[in-house]
């Protein structure tokens, strides 16, 4: 087995490690050459030909300094009882409410080094339940060089076999897929079309990032995501999503540096289901012991959302764990995906876990970038958009998200060793198995079907 690589780390390729790969040497593991020949791959990589920066600096994680999540008891709804219950106290700057179901909160600011007095004092307070740190967030991936090539990770899921079969079933859908991301590149030639509109013809999305008024990108890691689920098709550059008759409800939760909030990505995940969205995907996450104490507003929205019918996806991690999974993919509500390489294998980053639900391809991933350009990129992030995409075309017909959920693993290839999987056929390193186009199509429109 080859060695992980560390992809909590910032990714920048640098120009020896290009160079390396264009002779054939390993960049994205650390196995010798012995390693790599003694293993076959499925499919042929496209290789880089430029190095592409895509963080201006490391995500952030941990609690965010000076920011509290305040969770009411029942009745405690009110804006006047919010703004009644935070005044006086000249330590606190700012608050927000927000309101999920079942989940009423607000955020508040308070002076730098005043969180654990104010916390104690909030405490006191008859109508609150409880206080704790908001936390950050981060990307599971980033795009790390430009590429001219094919997407194998479509060859590998058998893609192009699903689509011809489907397109003797229906048209493909219109799903509306939220991707809760950096936003994505609204004029991106490969993804425009394919981006929620309003009835006035605005762009249907939002940003939770301060200061920051529109779901542009202005990382990469978003346009990305949205390629592998919505991209026209473009064979003189050898693009096209699963399902690109779906409608991307680009919600920017990331900042350019790939960092978000628990709170943010709780208001994302309200945004969406408010907004009509059927898919939601989420490739970012912070692992349990980084946000532990503050999951439970984002936990909230993830019920709330499954409660009315989202199929929610997350990628798994990158921390090569074979029991933790990152939070929201962690979440008993959430389809959990690891990533696998392009020899049909986990990927030596990928986490694993009894929620994992499948693995998709993560590794040497083809897809669209800023300034409708193109490159590879390697990351769980870049294997869940593939599991959405394959909902997006099946959630329509399905009358529940478990019923999807359902199809897309009875369709997956089991691979790995077989001593892995359980006597329900799982596996904390692989799920259910890696995805299937073709064997979700199959499981969503028998053989005996016209």
């Amino acid at each position: 087995m080859c060695s992980p690589l560390n992809l909590r780390q910032t990714f920048v390729v640098s120009a020896s490690l290009v160079m390396s790969a264009l002779l054939g040497s390993a960049v994205l593991t650390s196995c010798t050459k012995a390693q790599h020949e003694a293993r076959t791959p499925v499919a042929p990589v496209a290789l880089p030909s430029a190095a592409v920066q895509t963080k201006t600096s490391p995500a952030k994680r941990g609690p965010v300094p000076d920011k509290l999540i305040v969770v009411f008891r029942t009745g405690a709804i009110s804006g006047q009882s919010v703004n009644s219950l935070m005044s006086g106290d000249y330590r606190i700057l700012s608050v927000a409410r927000h309101l999920i179901p079942t989940n009423r909160w607000a955020t508040i600011t308070v002076q730098p080094n005043a969180a654990n007095a104010v916390t104690q004092e909030l405490l006191k307070r008859p109508n609150v339940a409880s206080v704790s740190h908001d936390y950050y967030i981060h990307g599971l991936g980033v795009c790390d060089s430009q590429v001219a090539g094919t997407p194998w990770q479509m060859e590998m899921i058998q893609l192009p076999a699903a689509l011809q079969k489907y397109a003797l079933i229906r048209p493909l859908p219109k799903t509306p897929v939220a991707v809760l991301d950096t936003g994505v590149q609204l004029d991106n030639v490969n993804l425009a079309p394919s981006i929620a509109r309003k009835a006035n013809g605005a762009v249907l999305g939002a940003s939770e990032i301060k200061g920051v008024p529109t779901p542009n990108d202005d990382n990469g890691h978003g346009t990305f995501v949205a390629g592998i689920i919505a991209s026209i098709d473009d064979p003189r550059h050898h693009i096209k999503g699963i399902d690109p008759a779906a409608s991307i409800i680009p919600v920017k939760v990331l900042d350019s540096s790939e960092s978000g909030t628990l709170s943010g990505l709780a208001d994302g995940i309200n945004f969406a289901v408010s907004n009509g969205a059927k898919v939601i995907n989420m490739s970012l996450g912070c692992a349990r012991t980084d946000c532990d104490p503050g999951v439970s507003v984002a936990a909230g929205a993830l019920a709330n959302a499954r409660r009315n019918g989202v199929l929610l996806v997350a990628a798994s991690g990158n921390d090569y764990s074979d029991t933790e999974l990152e939070f929201p993919a962690s979440d008993s509500n959430v389809v959990a995906v690891g990533a696998t390489d392009e020899y049909d294998e986990r990927a030596d980053y990928s986490n694993g876990g009894r929620n994992l639900a499948l693995v998709a391809p993560g590794t040497s991933v083809y897809s669209t970038f800023l300034g409708s350009q193109f490159c590879t990129g390697t990351g769980t992030s870049f294997a869940a958009p593939i599991v959405s995409g394959i909902a997006a075309l099946l959630v329509d017909r399905a009358s529940t998200p478990a019923n999807t959920l359902g199809q897309i693993e009875r369709g997956a290839v089991r691979i790995g060793d077989t001593s892995q999987y359980d006597t329900a056929g799982h596996s904390n390193i692989y799920g259910y198995g890696r995805v299937s186009a073709i064997g979700a199509v199959n499981a969503y429109a028998p053989a005996s079907r016209p």
